[in-house]
């Protein structure tokens, strides 16, 4: 169980670690999606780093000697055997959220957060602040196309990624925030009601102006919450009254073009108007940097995307791969829409997470309706998670529903569903991320027989 009971501390965040030195951090985990990128970061800022992992060795509590602290996730479990070593021989555990907030404490940063869209939002500001000149910092939970997941630029101006779904955020403090919407997940560490909602609000309090999303519900009652605490914060969205306006978007296959209140239009290489929205959250953010509008949106043509954000590989026969990273209902259907806009749509869907799953099984469901085929793999989950009931709701949805054991079934399965023309869509978390270069290796080995 990787939640913040688990850890110790599920009505407040992580501990704080007192007297610590970043000079020589061990990093837990340090092949995790948000670990790595920290870990790149200090190294380019000067820091010497070491690191583990249980994809690669192992952990070995001799890791532990001469490094001046361990950092650790809310994936680490309480009894890791490094940091009990670290207990033991007096070596400070800092939490990851502390490690970020310590790393960029010298910037004019902002921390993006929010249920969906803060990778893709982090890096397009990141790649706005980089083709304007800022020579900024960045640590992106991802991996951006055409830029490194973290770099340590030589500018004041920076941008981080910061998980909202265990309070550790609570452990770091931006110079500004940038809020992308705020959705019902993350139950195992809130319950229901408004903890997430209050515990957003009391991180985006700290920074000197908030950015936020007024098309999302959460996201519209944080805006009132910090305005009546009188915070400065600035609205984007498709509302006529918000600061950045988005008047109009056009999908394509692989792009979305884009129009603003002001006039400013521009091409974004990424399709859906979810993703064109992210686009306008990170130049409302470029503007506290005193970069203009159109500066920002002529930036944002050449952003590269962030992998298995909408990415798009195509195969034979005008057959199309949709990698998307979606696993919560609302994001689930949006990236559905995108590619059924295309046409027919082949789903190789791999559900993640236990409270998720157990939850929202019938929301789960219903948003995968735009599927023409659906293939299920296993959960991706550290628990054993029932999967009865997730199927029979999908059963009711989905007549052409095929339950597969592994990956390779999977592609076997997408190779025997797919016609010219179709859009085939890899989404959600786990082994489901590779079926994209099994399908290329799968085509490659027809066309040579």
């Amino acid at each position: 169980m990787s939640d913040a009971r688990r850890t110790g501390w599920p009505g407040g965040s992580p501990p704080v670690a007192q007297n610590v030195d970043m000079a020589r951090p061990h990093l837990i985990g340090a092949a995790g999606t948000g670990m790595w990128p920290l870990g790149v970061f200090l190294r380019a800022a000067g820091h010497t780093v070491s690191g583990s992992d249980l994809a690669w060795s192992g952990h070995d509590t001799e890791n532990v000697e001469g490094a001046s602290c361990v950092v650790y996730s809310t994936a680490v479990d309480a009894m890791n055997p490094l940091l009990a070593a670290a207990r033991r021989r007096g070596v400070p555990a800092v939490h990851r959220a502390q490690a970020l907030d310590l790393a960029l404490d010298a910037l004019n940063w902002t921390g993006v957060s929010g249920t969906h869209g803060k990778t893709s939002t982090t890096a397009m500001l990141a790649h706005i602040l980089r083709e304007t000149g800022a020579d900024p910092s960045w640590i992106v939970g991802g991996r951006p196309s055409g830029m490194a997941a973290a770099h340590c630029g030589g500018g004041l101006a920076g941008v981080a990624e910061v998980d909202e779904s265990d309070r550790s955020m609570l452990l770091t403090r931006p110079f500004f925030a940038l809020v992308t919407n705020l959705d019902d997940d993350h139950t195992e560490n809130y319950g229901g009601g408004s903890g997430l909602l209050d515990t957003v609000e009391a991180w985006a309090r700290r920074a000197n102006s908030v950015v936020v999303c007024a098309d999302d519900v959460g996201g519209s009652a944080l805006a009132t919450a910090l305005r009546l605490g009188r915070s400065r914060v600035l609205t984007y969205g498709t509302g006529g009254d918000t600061d950045v306006t988005i008047k109009e978007t056009r999908s394509l296959r692989d792009a979305t073009a884009v129009t603003l209140g002001d006039g400013v239009r521009f091409l974004l290489p990424v399709p859906g108007p979810e993703q064109a929205l992210n686009s306008v959250g990170a130049i409302a953010a470029a503007s506290l940097y005193g970069i203009d509008t159109s500066a920002a949106a002529e930036a944002l043509e050449t952003f590269a995307g962030v992998e298995r954000r909408l990415t798009v590989t195509p195969l034979a026969g005008d057959v199309a791969v949709l990698d998307s990273y979606a696993h919560h209902p609302t994001a689930i259907a949006a990236d559905l829409a995108v590619a059924a806009a295309s046409g027919r749509v082949v789903l190789a869907f791999q559900p993640s997470g236990h409270e998720r799953i157990v939850r929202l099984a019938e929301r789960i469901a219903d948003a995968t309706r735009a599927a023409d085929e659906l293939v299920l793999l296993p959960p991706h989950s550290h628990r054993d998670t029932p999967t009865d009931h997730l199927v029979a709701y999908l059963r009711r949805h989905h007549p052409r529903l095929t339950v597969v054991a592994d990956a390779a079934e999977a592609t076997a399965r997408l190779a025997e569903l797919a016609r010219p023309g179709d859009t085939i869509v890899t989404m959600g978390t786990g082994d489901v991320a590779g079926l994209t270069p099994r399908l290329l290796l799968a085509k490659r080995a027809s066309a040579t027989t």
